[in-house]
């Protein structure tokens, strides 16, 4: 309809397409429903053209004469269904012909012929989305959960649309993080420490990977916190004779009391004290002797006070951090302390473990068997826990690809080699660099894909021979699209490696890889932000995937049975079929789940309180608008509307050939629209990357689906013409959402 109006505009007023467009986003003018049925079904006013183009008064009515027969005139009137428009007032009132709309849209759904369109987009390309990727170190967290959501979305968007689509999941086993871990698990190894049953796998392995890093981590806290106490004593001592000096010259009586306070505190080193606790109250002296002086006479003062806070910010920082590794390892300790016992006793030389690390990770990428069975066991562990939990929320993965495969390792070689033949290469002391910067200058591709962004440079090969996760995600580019045979490659991968996957993006272009350049999509998405919360996955403070879905099992359960106690009016209500109460609540809390993790723009910042749950049940409310539709039909049919599709799609056609006339109301119509944006939702999409768009698409239609049920009677109209019509948007609402649960894979109810 808007670009209707803005063609016929355009050629009535004699500007261009794109400033009437920009006056429509500008909301200068603005399609929207009427008020009153007499006045059409939507209207716009045209007052802010009508001034800004000078149009007298008296010459509004051949203005608008001019509009309307444009707009009657115009191919458009058949695409959207117009079948009147009025100019009155400065207001253009359009009439649509809605019962036109239905019959031709309830065949177009009905016989399927809208899904056979739909897929003709894609015509079995091969597409491959690679999404989730998590290292192999802990449980899938609700940041990687995010990106699993939008990504396996995004992956069944593409299959509705026809496209030959795998999904792959890219298992970063050669980074240091995993090297870590797997330290971690050969030492527990050594002293017959294993996974117990008690504990999900990929959680025992996380508690491993967290104590391990919190253990090195606090140890060289340890060793750098006793170096900077000695010169922190001595800083104390310093502040001491400044202040007392600082009093000689100004007299002033608190700068002495200060003097004494930091004096008493430099003998404290010779009793047990506390010393972030002497800075700080020293600080606070400082701080509150500043006020009580006043801006004339605290000048000398504030320069004490500067060069004081910046000798012992980094000690504060420093302790601070500390504290925090032995507030985790005490959690964690708790957790599993047979683990922790060992890797307390065994990693006593931040050094040895860190020397011990990267040797692990040059053994492996030297392909050393024992070390490579280590590692690969280690992963395939933890990814059978990621299994599990990916398998409650319906994610199955096409395929594993290893970082450390053959295939990647031998790309990986080839990638360095090709990058030595490049004009844009740097050696330096055997590492092997791409200038991007340089070719940024020089090359239109790489110049557009950064913008004004600085490239820098991408480390292909460290002076140590070792290779780095950039020039395996090159490799692994290859891979997809010249071994699998992908003609597009969509990344979901955080927008914290935008810059990154630009480079990835460059180096394959400068390789002579231009057509995978071009065809490698970054879907990039911002992380979750946990309201009182804060995620760290090396102090094995996380929250994990598997808790978000048992945490929304909760309330699920408790919403329900505290609804029924209110309703049958007493605490013993009892639940016929536990089972089946169980698997229910678990596709409820799923849909939940999976609801809230695609609710916001990818590219934005996704932030909740995960103690405020019970404010995020949308997708229990599109499921219960589902179920709600079903009943409808089952009622109507007497048989599962879900399992006899095709019989009520011909039914309802035979059913639409018998209405002589169709009236719709307000809410039918609003439901009539709401459905017809379907396939401009998946295009959009498609091509937006807003997979947000596929649940707001969901919500609306069940917002107007709901408004209408309660408005107007279905089964227990009388007139036939209104209740088979009813009957008709029922069953299109309930196909159109089924279509969107299984592109959100929103697990869908029979349950009445």
């Amino acid at each position: 309809m808007i670009n209707a109006l803005t063609d016929s505009l355009s050629r009535a007023v004699g500007m261009s397409r794109h400033e009437i467009s920009e006056l429509f986003k500008e909301l200068k003018l603005k399609l929207a429903p009427t008020p009153s049925p007499e006045l059409g079904d939507y209207g716009v006013a045209l007052h802010y053209i009508l001034h800004r183009e000078k149009i007298p008064r008296e010459e509004w009515g051949v203005f608008g004469e001019n509009i309307t027969r444009e707009l009657m005139s115009s191919s458009y009137r058949d695409k959207c269904y117009i079948v009147k428009a009025e100019f009155t007032n400065g207001y253009l009132n359009i009439w649509i012909d809605y019962p036109r709309i239905l019959r031709d849209y309830a065949v177009y759904v009905l016989t399927g012929r809208i899904f056979d369109e739909l897929k003709s987009r894609g015509r079995g390309r091969r597409v491959i989305v690679e999404h989730t990727s998590a290292n192999p170190i802990h449980p899938l967290h609700v940041g990687s959960g995010r990106n699993t959501v939008i990504g396996s979305t995004f992956a069944n968007l593409l299959r509705k649309l026809g496209y030959d689509v795998r999904e792959h999941f890219y298992v970063d086993d050669m980074g240091r993080q995993v090297a870590v871990l797997v330290y971690g698990v050969s030492l527990l190894s050594k002293r017959g420490v294993e996974p117990g049953p008690d504990r999900k796998i990929d959680h025992w392995y996380g508690i491993v990977y967290a104590l391990t890093n919190i253990l090195i981590e606090k140890a060289k806290l340890e060793k750098k916190l006793v170096e900077e106490a000695a010169r922190i004593h001595d800083v104390i001592s310093e502040a001491a004779e400044k202040l007392l000096g600082l009093y000689r010259v100004t007299g002033l009586a608190p700068i002495y009391e200060l003097h004494v306070s930091f004096k008493n505190a430099s003998w404290k080193k010779r009793y047990i004290h506390n010393l972030y606790q002497i800075i700080r109250r020293l600080d606070k002296l400082l701080e509150k002797t500043m006020k009580r002086l006043g801006n004339e006479e605290s000048k000398g003062l504030s320069k004490i006070v500067d060069w004081f806070r910046r000798e012992t910010s980094g000690f504060l920082e420093d302790y601070r951090e500390y504290m925090e590794y032995v507030e985790a390892e005490n959690r964690l300790g708790i957790l599993e302390p047979s683990v922790h016992d060992v890797l307390e006793e065994e990693i006593t030389d931040p050094l040895i473990a860190e020397e011990a690390i990267s040797e692990l990770m040059r053994k492996y990428e030297d392909e050393d068997p024992i070390v490579s069975d280590m590692f690969r066991k280690t992963a395939g562990d933890v990814l059978e826990g990621f299994r599990e939990t990916l398998g409650r929320i319906g994610v199955v993965f096409d395929e594993y690809d290893w970082e450390s495969s053959r295939e990647i390792r031998g790309l990986t070689r080839l990638v360095v080699e090709k990058a030595l033949s490049t004009p844009y290469v740097v050696l330096e002391d055997n590492a092997v660099i791409l200038d991007l910067g340089k070719a940024a200058r020089e090359d239109d591709y790489v110049r557009e894909l950064f913008g004004g962004e600085e490239p820098g440079r991408f480390v292909l090969r460290r002076s140590d021979g070792t290779t780095l996760y950039g020039t395996r995600d090159v490799a692994y580019s290859i891979y997809k699209f010249g071994k699998l045979g992908a003609e597009k490659v969509y990344n979901v991968i955080a927008h914290e490696q935008a810059r990154e996957q630009k480079q990835v993006k460059a180096a394959l272009h400068l390789l002579g890889y231009h057509d995978y350049a071009e065809k490698l999509v970054h879907l990039d998405y911002e992380m979750v932000n946990l309201k009182g919360f804060s995620m760290s996955s090396r102090r094995g403070r996380i929250y994990t995937l598997d808790e978000l879905i048992d945490d929304y099992v909760e309330i699920v359960v408790r919403d329900y049975l505290e609804n029924k106690i209110r309703g049958v009016g007493g605490l013993k209500y009892r639940i016929e079929n536990l089972e089946e109460f169980q698997s229910t609540a678990e596709k409820l809390a799923v849909a939940n789940t999976r609801a809230l993790l695609l609710s916001i723009d990818p590219r934005k910042t996704l932030a909740f309180d995960p103690s405020k749950l019970q404010e995020h049940l949308e997708g229990s409310w599109i499921l219960y608008t589902y179920v709600r539709l079903q009943s409808i039909l089952r009622k109507h049919y007497g048989y599962e509307p879900l399992e006899h599709l095709e019989e009520i799609g011909r039914d309802l056609i035979d059913k639409l050939d018998s209405i002589k006339e169709i009236f719709l109301e307000r809410s039918e119509k609003e439901l009539l629209e709401s459905l017809l944006g379907y396939p401009e939702t998946l295009l959009t999409v498609e091509e937006s990357l807003e997979t947000n768009k596929l649940l707001e698409k969901a919500m609306d239609i069940c917002m107007k689906a709901n408004k209408f049920y309660e408005e107007l009677p279905v089964l227990s109209e009388k007139d036939r013409g209104k209740k088979y019509t009813r009957l008709i948007l029922v069953a299109l609402t309930m196909i159109i959402l089924k279509e969107l649960l299984e592109i959100m894979k929103l697990p869908k109810l029979k349950v009445v």
